[in-house]
């Protein structure tokens, strides 16, 4: 079977580079979707591997501030992931870009100048709106920084909720190997690999040559995207 995993969220950074060179909306009321296609903020990854699973990942897009977002006919969501919600064998959600934590970061700007959008009357959807939209296999999951703790405990709460009536949501929380390994926070920015430093508990975590905590929370998210499958072909 060909299985699609999609992935929406933010990076581990609200600060990412001003790169908008494309052609932009010439109004508030224009065409989104011929911006995606110019869109240099949002990162919009497929990669389709051995196995026939294609893996779809989403983020720093203005998408989940726009009010039709993901519902629809014909909305930016499934156009920008080509793919039908309702074809996907899983989603996994992570923390979108808020006003919050993206006060005066390139993200922010590019959002007002570009794309015309106020991030502070803006918010972006909740993950239990769209759990009401997307009903196959949801994995929702915290960030690294420890500063995002209570974002984590929320977000597991809602699945706990889900949980009363839908079997298929899981929270994976990324920070629970780090009672035994330490923070182990990069040294080095972004694009290059650095070493363990536990004094940073919010700094980046894609450290050492043989993975970090990214590679034992991807492989925990995967396992409970196989507890779901596994229920649900039986």
């Amino acid at each position: 079977k060909h299985r699609v995993y999609g992935v929406i969220g933010r990076s581990s950074t609200g600060t990412t580079e001003d790169g908008n060179d494309g052609a932009s909306p010439s109004s508030p009321n224009a065409t989104w979707y011929h911006a995606f296609d110019t869109d240099r903020m949002g990162n919009y990854h497929r990669a389709t591997f051995s196995n026939n699973a294609t893996f779809l990942a989403i983020t720093n897009s203005f998408l989940v501030h726009l009010e039709n977002c993901c519902a629809g006919p014909d909305n930016p969501l499934e156009y920008i992931l080509d793919v039908p919600l309702s074809d996907l064998s899983a989603m996994l959600v992570g923390k979108f870009n808020n006003i919050d934590n993206s006060k005066k970061t390139n993200f922010q700007k590019t959002l007002e100048e570009v794309w015309h959008i106020d991030l502070a009357n803006s918010p972006p959807i909740q993950m239990e709106r769209l759990a009401q939209i997307y009903h196959g296999p949801l994995i929702a999951f915290s960030m690294f920084a420890q500063y995002a703790n209570t974002f984590g405990n929320q977000t597991q709460h809602a699945i706990e909720r889900m949980a009363q009536s839908r079997s298929n949501a899981r929270f994976v929380n990324v920070r629970r190997h780090i009672a035994a390994l330490g923070e182990c926070s990069s040294t080095a920015k972004r694009l290059t690999v650095g070493i363990c430093d536990d004094s940073n508990p919010n700094g980046h975590r894609c450290s050492g040559a043989h993975g970090g905590h990214p590679t034992l929370g991807a492989w925990d998210a995967m396992e409970a995207v196989h507890d779901i499958l596994g229920q649900s072909s039986t």
